[in-house]
């Protein structure tokens, strides 16, 4: 079975929704954690 396949002109407002979801998935998970920012402490002991 082969995929059908449809040309369609897309809206401005078409194109500004598409263009605002790719940008809000590239802001998310942008900042990287190391694994020491990823565990969590509850204080810091005198040996670090």
């Amino acid at each position: 079975m082969q995929p059908v396949k449809t040309k369609k002109k897309l809206s401005r407002a078409d194109k500004k929704q598409i263009e605002a979801a790719i940008a809000r998935a590239n802001r998310t998970d942008k900042k990287g954690k190391s694994a020491q920012d990823s565990i969590p402490y509850e204080r810091m002991w005198p040996d670090g």
